[in-house]
């Protein structure tokens, strides 16, 4: 039998737990801090015979709120009993989401609004240990191109930096890498110069900065977040220019060779499905979000509009959507070199 203790706020003095319990950078006060300042803030602390045995964050905005215990899996009757307390503790919320679960649940009056996979590679001892798990045609393809470019390069410089060691122009830079390769490949880029700062102010407390220098300039960079015995692969990019050495992995091999070295236990690789991913024995990691209504009419119109989300979302990613997507990427692609030609 538990009990649960409803306070507002941030619950700060018990960061240290939430990163021993849970190691998930998306589970603490500072990202909460960082990336969800427009919501109030709540927790929950649920004990067992007085001892504290797990800590659920939660935010309000309007009539909605959310579970900020992303990347976690917290017990289906825990999870339902601290929802059922923040409807009371809040009549004006009509809805609370439940973002990136690692959890499957099934409440009442709620539903799976959508589901990614987190890639995740269970590190091993040492470097060859892990290279020895690889396919024979990645492991030779990262020799040679690490041969090359040590080669073509040999005064590039491998940095690592961490917390407050890192300015925000290396993360500037890591991230204007990433968006001008998304555009490249015809992809929409899914960051902005607000990811940049609050990037930063992350990386000040759990980040990690792994790049590749070359007469001064960075050719490839990684931002990580460190976060118990995890690390966290948020955004990694390489020059365009420097396609030919693989750059963006190598800069990956650096960062797995560091997670080895500190004795961490996993590397995620995050949501999102990628070849590179699989190449890299990485593991996926079912994420399911969902929504809880307070109303049984709300949940009703609400699950509608998710089912049809869904099916959206599974014809554009079936394989009959296949030659309008490589249509759609090409005609990016084009319009971006144009872009560049005429600059």
């Amino acid at each position: 039998m538990f009990t649960i203790e409803y306070s507002k706020g941030l619950p700060v003095g018990y960061e240290s737990f939430l990163i021993q319990k849970y190691d998930s950078y998306m589970t603490t006060c500072r990202y909460i801090e960082v990336y969800c300042s427009s919501y109030n803030p709540h927790y929950m602390l649920v004990k067992e015979q007085g001892e504290l045995t797990d800590l659920l964050l939660f935010g309000d905005k309007g009539n909605e709120a959310i579970c900020f215990n992303s990347n976690t899996a917290i017990d289906k009757k825990v999870m339902e009993e601290c929802i059922n307390e923040l409807f009371k503790a809040c009549p004006t919320v009509q809805r609370i989401g439940i973002v990136n679960s690692y959890a499957g649940y099934k409440f009442p009056r709620s539903y799976m609004v959508s589901q990614a996979n987190d890639y995740i590679i269970e590190l091993p001892r040492t470097l060859d240990e892990y290279t020895s798990q690889l396919g024979s045609s990645t492991r030779k393809n990262i020799r040679n191109a690490g041969s090359k470019f040590s080669r073509d390069y040999p005064r590039a410089k491998h940095v690592v930096l961490f917390g407050n060691e890192i300015g925000k122009d290396i993360i500037r830079r890591i991230i204007e890498l990433n968006i001008e390769r998304m555009k490249h490949k015809g992809i929409v880029p899914g960051k902005s110069e607000m990811d940049i700062e609050l990037t930063f102010r992350l990386s000040q407390h759990y980040g990690c900065a792994a790049y590749i220098e070359i007469d001064g300039a960075i050719a490839a960079g990684n931002i990580s977040y460190i976060m118990g015995k995890r690390i966290f692969s948020q955004v990694i990019a390489h020059d365009d220019n420097y396609s030919r050495y693989n750059l963006g992995t190598i800069c990956q091999m650096d960062i797995i060779q560091l997670a080895i070295e500190k004795k961490l236990a996993a590397l995620h690789l995050m949501w999102g499905d990628n070849e590179y991913k699989k190449r890299l024995r990485g593991k996926p990691q079912a994420l399911h979000s969902y929504c809880v209504h307070r109303h049984y009419n709300n949940y009703l119109v609400g699950r509608i509009n998710a089912l049809a989300y869904m099916v959206v979302i599974g014809i554009r990613h079936s394989k009959y959507s296949k030659p309008l997507k490589e249509a759609i990427k090409n005609y990016r692609k084009n319009k971006w070199k144009d872009e560049l030609n005429f600059l």
